[in-house]
């Protein structure tokens, strides 16, 4: 009787994670519909060489890639969204760190300071301080051992409205 009642238990426990986790391709399709608007958003797909055995994160021979939204990629507050995707779906990993440099002013590397969130990690509350072409370092802890790093350029854009930095003495 406790056996079936402790049954039950982890079944609906399971049950109220499940209903209560966004599915995967309702969050990429989400940052495909701001992007296709032409909405002031970078998305970038980082292809992750995962190895042969992909550390659990994906089959062999199967592209894992970590999708990257930053939402508005403008100077101030941005979010930070990472789906790591294998195989059309949605890939559960034990770590994801974005940071960002921008070599050119010496600034960072800053942290994203991701959070899991349920088969995808975010950050609402992502700080960039200046426009320019920032360096994004995306890790991707794929088992106990294994990660990979990749490094793109995101641009950052001035706020609207505002006049861009001048270099130089003008």
């Amino acid at each position: 009787m406790i056996a079936e009642l402790a049954i039950g238990a982890v079944i609906l426990a399971v049950t109220a994670v499940l209903t209560g986790t966004q599915p995967a391709r309702a969050v990429l399709d989400a940052s495909e519909e701001i992007a296709a608007r032409g909405a002031a958003v970078a998305v970038v797909d980082v292809p992750l060489d995962t190895g042969t055995e992909a550390g659990d994160a994906a089959a062999p021979g199967v592209e894992t890639v970590a999708n990257v939204t930053v939402d508005p990629a403008r100077v101030g507050t941005n979010r930070v969204q990472v789906l790591v995707l294998a195989g059309g779906g949605l890939v559960g990993v034990p770590e994801v760190r974005v940071s960002f440099t921008l070599e050119e002013k010496g600034i960072g590397p800053l942290d994203a300071r991701l959070e899991d969130a349920g088969g995808y990690w975010i950050n609402d509350d992502l700080r960039l301080p200046l426009p320019g072409k920032w360096t994004m370092a995306v890790t991707v802890r794929t088992s106990e051992f294994d990660q990979v790093t990749k490094t793109v350029t995101v641009e950052v854009r001035p706020v609207p409205g505002t006049a861009p930095e001048k270099t130089g003495t003008g």
